[in-house]
C-alpha cells in the first residue's frame, strides 16, 4: 500500500450471499443495525450520511463517493465532532463472493494509521463493530451503539445453502448459560440493602446493571459480564487475556470497564471486587 492508502484493514467471512452482505453498508437499515440506530441521509452515490450516538454529543458525517451494489461502497469522512483526525479519511467496503455461496467483506479505514493519537482506541472500537456487523448480517441481531438489546432485521434476500446451523447452536447455548449465570450473580447480592437489581425493562445503557448506592458496578452487555474496576486492574486483566475493555464506539473505549472473559465460577468474586471499588467512589 502507498502511504496515502495506508490504514486499518479487516476481512471477515460471512455465511450469506453477497447481496445480503452488501446490505450492511449499502442500506440505512444495515448501518443502523450494526453501528448506531441514529443514522440519517442516503447510502446512494453522492448521498450524505449523518451518524449520531445516543447519550453522546457526537456526530460523524460522511459523503458517499461510491455505491456499486452488491460489491463496493466508499465513504469520505467530512467531519467527526470528537476526532478531528477522521476528517478526510475514507471507509472502503468490498464484498466478494466465495465458491461455497458465502461471501467475504473487507473493511478499510484509509487514513487511520498508527501515528494518530486515536489509533489504538479506534482500532478497539472497530473490532467490536466488525463483530456487530457480522452478527447483523448472519442473524439479524447486531450490537449497535446504545442499543444492546435489539437491532433491526436485514432485508430478506435469497439465501444460498451454506449450512452453519450446527456450528451456531453451541453459541446459542453459551449465551443462554451466560444469561443464567448473570441472573445467579444478581441473586447473590439479593440480601445487600445497598444494591439495586437490574430493571425489568431494558434498553437504556446500564438499565440491566447491578448498582451500589445508585452507581453501576456490574451489568450484562452484548452477551457478556461487564464490571467497573480501577484502570490498572483492567489493564492487567487485558494483558493476561482475562478480558477486554468495553468499547462504545470507535472513539469510545472505557478505561475502567472490563468485559469479563473468565470462567463463570469466578464471576461472584469479580463482581464483589467491582462493588467494593464503586462503593468506595460514592
Amino acid at each position: 500500500m502507498t502511504p496515502r492508502a495506508a490504514g486499518l484493514t479487516r476481512r471477515v467471512q460471512l455465511d450469506v450471499p453477497v447481496e445480503r452482505a452488501f446490505a450492511a453498508v449499502g442500506t440505512l437499515a444495515g448501518v443502523r443495525g450494526w453501528w448506531t440506530p441514529l443514522v440519517s441521509g442516503s447510502t446512494k452515490e453522492g448521498g450524505l450520511l449523518t451518524l449520531r450516538f445516543r447519550g453522546l454529543d457526537e456526530t460523524i458525517r460522511f459523503r458517499v463517493e461510491a455505491c456499486k451494489a452488491p460489491t463496493a461502497a466508499r465513504w469520505l469522512c467530512l467531519g467527526h465532532d470528537s476526532l478531528e483526525d477522521w476528517a478526510g479519511t475514507h471507509l472502503s467496503f468490498t464484498v466478494r463472493a466465495r465458491a461455497d455461496g458465502s461471501s467475504e467483506l473487507e473493511l478499510r479505514h484509509v487514513g487511520l494509521v498508527p501515528a494518530l493519537e486515536c489509533y489504538a482506541s479506534c482500532r478497539a472500537g472497530w473490532e467490536h463493530f466488525i463483530r456487530s456487523l457480522v452478527a447483523w448480517v448472519e442473524t439479524g441481531r447486531g450490537q449497535p451503539f446504545g442499543d444492546e438489546e435489539r437491532s433491526e432485521h436485514p432485508p430478506k434476500a435469497p439465501r444460498r445453502k451454506v449450512n452453519r446451523a450446527a456450528a451456531r447452536a453451541p453459541a446459542a447455548v453459551e449465551r443462554s448459560a451466560g444469561e443464567s449465570a448473570f441472573a445467579g450473580l444478581v441473586r447473590t447480592f439479593a440480601g445487600d440493602r445497598r444494591i439495586t437489581p437490574p430493571k425489568a425493562k431494558r434498553g437504556k445503557f446500564g438499565s440491566n446493571g447491578l448498582k451500589v448506592d445508585g452507581k453501576i458496578f456490574a451489568m450484562w452487555v452484548r452477551g457478556a459480564l461487564v464490571v467497573k474496576l480501577p484502570q490498572r486492574e483492567v489493564d492487567a486483566a487485558v494483558a493476561a487475556a482475562r478480558g477486554e475493555r468495553l468499547s462504545m464506539g470507535p472513539s469510545r473505549v472505557m478505561k475502567e470497564w472490563l468485559v469479563v472473559r473468565e470462567d463463570q465460577r469466578r464471576w461472584p468474586a469479580i463482581a464483589r471486587r467491582a462493588r467494593q471499588f464503586v462503593a468506595r467512589e460514592t
